[in-house]
């Protein structure tokens, strides 16, 4: 027992350790006891994911005592889910027969079951009768009727809540009692400071998830247990906002299906004093689950059926489309039209065995469809919104998505099958298919795992598949063109279910993500990845994917989930600045399996501007080596190799030894404006333009990528790609030649107007609205008519060297300005 004054003394201890967990970025004042030292601070692994919407997570805590406990997170609205509370036994005396929680399991054909509700007496032996303390309803039928202690109360739909007597239970079909509310309305209920196992339910504020939690105790060293305001911000940080501390003590047990229906403890129980032992109870709480991956592909999508429309023809589309006027150099006039004539080759209805669900462009490399070139073909595709497949051509990879989130980003585009060689036919842990030196052909390597725990079931796809999530980074783009709030509430649930399982699969045990050659097929930098090595690119962009996911959370009024993105993406991003950045060369670099910096420069490391990753230092370091002619400043910017290489080959490009690719160019270009660096942006949206219009000029159309030192079609490269070398013609036409940006978030155009000469488009269209814009030449004076009509209300800010107006445009009122 201890004194009065020594329960004290543990409680203000507990206090402190909740301030460390629930308010993480607080301090604690000089003069206060000491907070637990960095390597004591309170730690929750990542979700592995167990079953189909259901994850689990460990924890541990040193201070201010040992703790080790167990966290179920259970997806109220993933297709399969169940509850069962224990059924009442009937005519027998008492109110159940009493079970140990792996018998429940077996019994009822759970995948997860955990103690519930108080109870007495303890019996030693199952089968015998025994009282449920407070409410408890099993599938619709009252067993233990509300005596004043508050309940889990679960709906038949899944909806559940955390609720004080009295209750409404017109809907409930199934509940279990507690002891007392720990968390409530993301408050933290302090009840006693008594220590012991835990077992506690909690429920996320948008009433996606409910949580279950055990802390084992009683085994001095190993787990301790917890207060029940330490079970509160334990809840709290998993994502709870409301949360009751069930039954506990010797009856602490959480059990899971070891996938032939053997129950497998989690926990160390611990009844009657021996650490391992279960103890029989009255209550259970079970949920049933499909296996991983058993949910249909393209659950998460609510788009279903392909509705049929005409095929957009570029004849007919042409009068539609935005006409630019560039009187400075008409080449990039028609140089821009070549792309949309060879856009429109590549539009394509889904066929009928397909499974997809949208019109969509194509890269016309080959017989399938790529999610890294699609993502890229939408930006440009933006500005033929809506007479265009563009943004709506990712549909059909969310109609594809499997259960467990995954997405392959190559399918057929006949079919709608999987790229086969992608496939995990073998059902082996993570591997890759074509591994790390794309010249030698196919070879099966494994990826390991290391540092950490292979995920529970392997993943449907392999490595190869899984390359570049920048599907999220897509959306926004589309949606800062567009302002579709009605997309981002579509997409969201496929993309949720899409970082989950990237960060099931890719994360590393340091932290960062994987990937073999992340599309850059030859790149001198992929072989030092081997054996589960890291990379810049990919760690980066699931940043870039966590912050996407947060801006549109909080578009789509779901504040938790917001935070919850931007702290992971904070988090990812401080771990790729500590472990990516080289000081001495001053740049970043992918990680081989042995943690040591990959010796070779690539573009992949300007993906920590578009992200956010980059210090203002690093940004700096960073820009030096884009102006660097013996690094990224070649004569057409940006290649994808430093020219100080030895594999760089200036003359061709070599594919991914040096060529320019749009993609990683546009890549570079919105990093930069991310950062500020707008005059940057510009200079090399330009040099990439210039460069593209003059090869037109020479050949006649447009390649896959180009070459870095001489202004030249790459080799190898396909000819009449567009494919993302659209972006240049079109995209960054208007973008910078041009000087047109539009965001329909706040409902503004901002144009820039640089050419000396008649410049300005016709027909552009953002958030619902077509607008014309006109300037003429420089008049005697220098100054420049510019005529400006909308059929729809905008904000117009016109930029001329260091003159800005701004302008309000009424609906169908034109306006003509002198600037």
């Amino acid at each position: 027992m201890f004194s009065a004054r020594d329960r004290k003394c543990r409680y203000l201890i507990g206090c402190l350790w909740f301030v460390a967990i629930a308010c993480p970025g607080r301090s604690i004042a000089a003069d206060a006891p000491s907070a637990p030292a960095p390597n004591e601070t309170p730690q929750i692994a990542p979700w592995r994911a167990a079953f189909g919407g259901i994850d689990l997570a460990d924890l541990r805590a040193t201070s201010p005592r040992p703790m080790r406990g167990y966290a179920v997170r259970i997806e109220l609205g993933h297709p399969g889910i169940e509850f069962l509370a224990t059924p009442a036994n009937g005519t027998e005396p008492g109110e159940t027969d009493g079970t140990r929680t792996g018998t429940f399991l077996s019994q009822h054909g759970c995948q997860v079951a955990v103690n519930a509700s108080p109870f007495a007496p303890i019996h030693a032996e199952e089968g015998k009768p025994q009282d449920v303390h407070g409410l408890m309803i099993s599938q619709g039928s009252v067993v233990s009727e509300a005596n004043g202690r508050p309940a889990l109360l679960i709906t038949k739909d899944n909806r559940a809540s955390i609720a004080k007597p009295p209750f409404k239970l017109e809907n409930v079909y199934n509940a279990v009692a507690g002891f007392s509310i720990v968390l409530a309305d993301d408050q933290v209920v302090e009840d006693t400071d008594a220590v012991h196992p835990r077992t506690a339910a909690g429920t996320s504020a948008d009433g996606r998830y409910l949580y279950l939690l055990v802390i084992d105790g009683r085994q001095p060293g190993y787990s301790e247990g917890a207060t029940t305001a330490e079970v509160g911000a334990w809840l709290k940080r998993l994502g709870a906002s409301e949360g009751i501390n069930l039954d506990g003590g010797g009856t602490t047990t959480l059990i899971i299906d070891s996938g032939n229906g053997t129950p497998k403890p989690l926990n160390r129980p611990i009844h009657a004093g021996v650490p391992g032992q279960q103890r029989v109870a009255a209550s259970h709480l079970g949920v049933r689950a499909r296996p991983l991956g058993d949910v249909p592909q393209g659950h998460y999508f609510a788009k279903k059926q392909y509705r049929r429309t005409a095929l957009p023809v570029f004849e007919e589309a042409r009068s539609k489309l935005p006409q630019p006027i560039f009187d400075e150099d008409p080449a990039y006039v028609q140089c821009y039209w070549k792309a949309w004539e060879l856009a429109f080759r590549n539009f394509h209805e889904p066929a009928a065995e397909s499974g997809f669900v949208s019109q969509f462009i194509d890269a016309a490399f080959n017989q399938n469809i790529f999610l890294w070139d699609t993502c890229f073909l939408t930006m440009f595709c933006n500005y033929g919104h809506p007479h265009v497949p563009g943004i709506r051509s990712l549909d059909n990879f969310y109609a594809k998505q499997h259960g467990d989130g995954e997405i392959c980003r190559e399918i057929n585009r006949q079919t709608g099958r999987d790229f086969e060689p992608w496939v995990n036919v073998e059902g082996a842990p993570l591997l890759s298919r074509w591994g790390y030196e794309w010249e030698r052909g196919t070879q099966k390597t494994p990826v390991p795992y290391i540092g950490r725990e292979p995920p529970p079931k392997p993943p449907r796809l392999t490595l190869d598949a899984l390359n570049h999530p920048i599907l999220a980074w897509a959306e926004m783009e589309s949606y800062r063109l567009t302002g579709d709030r009605r997309r981002l509430r579509l997409v969201w649930p496929p993309l949720v279910e899409y970082y989950r399982a990237l960060k099931e699969h890719l994360r590393q045990g340091n932290g960062l993500y994987m990937t073999d050659s992340a599309s850059m097929d030859n790149s001198p930098r992929n072989r030092w990845l081997r054996g589960g090595g890291t990379a810049v690119d990919t760690s980066c962009e699931m940043v870039l994917f966590a912050r996407n996911l947060a801006e549109m959370a909080e578009l789509l009024d779901l504040p938790d989930d917001a935070a919850r993105y931007g702290r992971e993406a904070d988090e990812l991003a401080r771990l790729i600045r500590a472990k990516m950045w080289n000081g001495q060369r001053r740049f970043f670099f992918d990680l081989t399996a042995e943690q040591k910096h990959v010796p070779v420069r690539t573009v992949a490391a300007y993906w920590t501007l578009v992200a956010g990753v980059a210090d203002e230092p690093q940004v700096a370091a960073l820009i030096a080596a884009l102006k660097d002619p013996h690094a990224f400043g070649t004569r057409h910017r940006v290649p994808t190799l430093a020219a100080d290489e030895e594999a760089f080959q200036g003359a061709t490009g070599g594919y991914w030894r040096g060529a320019v690719w749009a993609p990683t160019t546009m890549m570079v270009v919105r990093g930069l404006q991310r950062c500020g660096r707008d005059a940057l942006a510009h200079e090399i949206a330009v040099s990439h333009l210039e460069s593209v219009v003059a090869v037109f000029r020479d050949t006649g159309t447009i390649w896959e990528n180009y070459a870095p030192q001489q202004i030249a079609p790459g080799k190898p490269a396909k000819r009449d790609f567009v494919g993302w070398s659209g972006i240049a013609p079109i995209a960054l036409l208007i973008e910078h030649a041009l000087g047109v940006r539009a965001d329909a978030t706040t409902n503004t155009i901002v144009w820039t107007i640089r050419s000396p000469k008649r410049v300005g488009i016709e027909r552009f269209w953002f958030a619902g609205r077509t607008v014309s814009l006109l300037c003429e030449p420089p008049d005697d004076s220098d100054a420049r008519r510019v005529q400006i009509s909308s059929d729809g209300p905008l904000h117009l800010v016109l930029r001329r060297a260091e003159k800005e107006l701004s302008l309000d445009i009424a609906a169908h009122e034109p306006v003509t300005v002198r600037l």
